[in-house]
């Protein structure tokens, strides 16, 4: 109700013209499938199952030319006109700060913040779920498959970091270390969301044009150039990895299929290696139209998405919660905006630390088909962790 009554009226152009920021959990996407979460005394302690907040001033800046916005919204063009300029005079004196400060409202055009010098090593902490078990949890996915009872399963594990570093030198850690399209800071009452999120759930225009795009595919960078290269194309014709992410991107045009006009859910690259800096992903790009369709029943078509499920969507959410014997939280949900506009922009939540009443947790997990092996699985998700757990001892180090 309050994003349908939002509109927008003027700064056409601009990435955010005032909405809704924030984040919707996995298990709020479990239930939407009635599959209710596990009911655990810890639940307590854990974030909400969504948390969206409506900014009324809002600071854009454009890291590739510098460019400052400074945005307000209010009920009438002149209350947000008025509550503009009082919000530029404010940034204008915040910019006037010492160095190091300027730096973190305002970096250089084009830079990222300067890393610290603080050790590269992992952080100590404890697994939720141990190597063993996590083998046997593969094998329990295993005889599910065998049984039909799904085509391929997303296992999740969880880390716990002993360390507890504040969350805005966590994000610049780990937005200088490994940069992604859809980093994120979220900081409220109770808890913060450090995200580095290399996955788009779904990205939506105005007029009603969507595009998800499913990872499903991941390799470890090499630092000798020719085995890099080897590694991505390693990646690119593992027919293992192929059938993980041909059954997601089936999956993900059914969902599109549901809302967008029939003919109009094309995909237009299949299955493109992108390549970040600890990683190399296999990628697919889903589009569809869907003009006049709330933007929120598109994004309940997708919810959650389908690379954190596996296939079919409803039967595997509903094997994985007894499997995993958790819930994942804000972990494996989306995050980002939704627009007065009309538009979306929703990141998966992966790569991503959270904290709570608990401490900080990071998620990580894999797709698991007939042809996985326990130890590469398990390797997988080690992997995908170890880029934040670099982060926390370098934050803790600052």
């Amino acid at each position: 109700r309050e994003l349908e009554g939002m509109r927008a009226v003027g700064g056409e152009g601009l990435a955010f013209r005032g909405g809704l920021l924030g984040y919707f959990g996995y298990e709020l996407g479990t239930r939407m499938l009635g599959v209710l979460p596990r009911e655990a005394e810890e639940r307590a302690a854990t974030l909400p199952d969504a948390w969206w907040l409506d900014p009324r001033r809002a600071v854009l800046v454009d890291r590739a030319t510098g460019a400052v916005t400074v945005v307000a919204t209010a009920a009438s063009g002149a209350l947000a006109e008025a509550g503009a300029e009082r919000f530029s005079k404010e940034v204008s004196g915040a910019l006037e700060t010492s160095g190091d400060e300027r730096r973190h409202a305002l970096p250089d055009a084009g830079r990222a913040p300067a890393m610290s010098q603080g050790p590269d090593v992992l952080a100590d902490g404890s697994w939720h779920t141990s190597r063993e078990r996590y083998a046997a949890d593969i094998e329990r996915c295993r005889e599910h498959l065998l049984a039909g009872d799904s085509y391929e399963l997303c296992l999740t594990n969880e880390f716990r970091p002993h360390a507890d570093p504040d969350p805005l030198s966590l994000f610049l850690e780990v937005r200088a270390a490994d940069p992604a399209p859809y980093a994120a800071l979220l900081e409220f009452d109770g808890g913060a969301v450090v995200s580095a999120s290399p996955e788009r759930l779904l990205r939506g225009t105005p007029d009603g044009e969507y595009e998800t795009k499913p990872i499903k595919g991941t390799a470890a960078r090499a630092s000798d150039p020719l085995a890099d290269a080897a590694a991505a194309r390693d990646l690119a014709n593992d027919p293992k990895v192929f059938a993980e992410n041909l059954m997601i991107v089936d999956l993900l045009r059914n969902d599109l299929g549901r809302v967008c006009t029939p003919g109009s859910v094309h995909v237009p690259s299949l299955m493109a290696v992108e390549s970040y800096t600890t990683v190399h992903q296999l990628v697919t790009t889903v589009r569809g139209s869907a003009p006049g369709v709330p933007p929120l029943d598109v994004v309940r078509a997708l919810f959650p998405g389908g690379s954190m499920t596996g296939a079919p969507k409803l039967r595997s959410v509903e094997l994985l919660r007894d499997i995993e014997d958790r819930d994942r939280g804000v972990y494996s949900g989306a995050l980002g905006v939704l627009g007065a506009d009309g538009s979306t922009e929703l990141s998966i939540v992966i790569r991503t630390a959270v904290r709570d009443a608990r401490g900080w947790s990071i998620g990580a997990g894999g797709a698991i088909v007939l042809a996985s092996d326990p130890e590469s699985e398990t390797l997988e998700v080690e992997l995908k962790a170890s880029a934040l757990r670099r982060a926390f001892t370098r934050a803790v180090s600052r």
